[in-house]
């Protein structure tokens, strides 16, 4: 054999070696044991950078096993697809996590595997057992704040963690009534890649927004162009009444139920004190036509008014409303009372002003 062909086999042997190699060294194992997956099939999301990759994972008596195409640190978030309960996992290069817990709740997850993985597991048992130390005998209100210091002292604690990040996320951003002044600041405190990961792009700006239409700023209510063509100034308002400014959709069965329940208050609430009351719906229907069928259906009596842009209406916008129903109190000061009440919250609020005033 010639040494030119020598050399060519040669070549082709090292390739496959090196192929053989690459081929080992490459990929993130995971396998486990969970419990309450309502579906056969589970998703495993990349979402370490803006252009994500989406895996599927079959499920056999509440096990799975997969090996994935990662080869460098990355976040996954794996998902029932049919109840959308998730929780996060953190991958290291060319390693593996073993997963054990109840899909049904993330604080009852544990992932073995890395230092990230371990400081995870480590927040949602202290985060569980404050929930329920603490549910007993606290109402809603005081639990959230209760929590909400726990993820400020952890995030403040683990500044250069990549895990303060989905901290801040899916433990004070993800519930009704988060504390956007709160998640804003602490934002604030974050640098480097913890501020450049995905979680930080979706939160970040949201609560900076929101966190400037929180209880207390000042946001009057301004000129608005009603429905009916006539124009709602805010000289009536200013100095002159309490207005409950309703947001909500056609197309939105709650945000109808809702508006349904406020109405009925309508007859019971005139003045708030010696300030007078109003309501005016704001609709983020694209299709004025349906407003008008919808609040004829449910014999609603309020003002309305509906530009048609949808979310991107300049009322929703300057609220910072993403999500119906939802509504805004504000005060003949021009100053926001408070948010999202539903109509037992309505009352209870508008009773306590008026008390307030006497």
């Amino acid at each position: 054999m010639s040494g030119k062909y020598r050399y060519f086999i040669f070549l082709l042997v090292a390739l496959f070696l090196f192929s053989c190699k690459k081929e080992k060294d490459t990929g993130f194992t995971i396998s486990g044991e969970l419990h309450n997956v309502q579906s056969d099939t589970l998703w495993v999301h990349d979402i370490t950078t803006i252009k994500d990759s989406l895996f599927y994972v079959a499920m056999h008596e509440n096990r799975f096993a997969v090996s994935l195409p990662i080869d460098t640190d990355a976040v996954l978030e794996v998902i029932d697809p049919v109840t959308f309960n998730s929780f996060i996992l953190f991958a290291g290069k060319w390693g593996r996590s073993d997963v054990s817990g109840d899909m049904s709740d993330e604080t009852k997850i544990t992932v073995s595997g890395g230092k990230d993985n371990e400081l995870y597991n480590a927040f949602k048992r202290d985060y569980s057992s404050l929930r329920d130390s603490l549910a007993a005998d606290s109402v809603a209100a005081s639990l959230d704040a209760a929590s909400d210091s726990l993820c400020i002292s952890f995030v403040r604690d683990n500044l250069l963690s990549r895990v303060s990040a989905f901290v801040i996320e899916r433990f004070m951003m993800n519930r009704p009534k988060p504390d956007y002044v709160a998640i804003a600041e602490l934002t604030e405190e974050l640098t480097g890649f913890v501020l450049d990961m995905p979680s930080m792009h979706r939160v970040k700006p949201v609560a900076e927004k929101k966190s400037k239409v929180s209880e207390g700023y000042y946001k009057p209510v301004s000129t608005m162009k009603l429905r009916s063509g006539k124009f709602i100034q805010a000289r009536d308002y200013t100095g002159k009444k309490y207005c409950l400014l309703q947001f909500w959709a056609s197309w939105s069965q709650a945000s109808r139920n809702a508006n349904k329940e406020i109405d009925s208050l309508l007859g019971s609430v005139k003045k708030i004190g010696d300030k007078g009351f109003d309501i005016i719906g704001v609709c983020l229907d694209s299709d004025t036509l349906a407003l008008d069928k919808a609040v004829e259906e449910d014999g609603i009596s309020w003002k309305q008014l509906c530009d048609g842009k949808s979310w991107d209406g300049t009322v929703a916008d300057k609220y910072a409303v993403t999500d119906v129903p939802g509504n805004v109190l504000i005060s003949p000061d021009g100053s926001i009372v408070a948010r999202d009440l539903d109509a037992g919250g309505l009352k209870l609020m508008l009773d306590s002003l008026a008390k307030a005033k006497k």
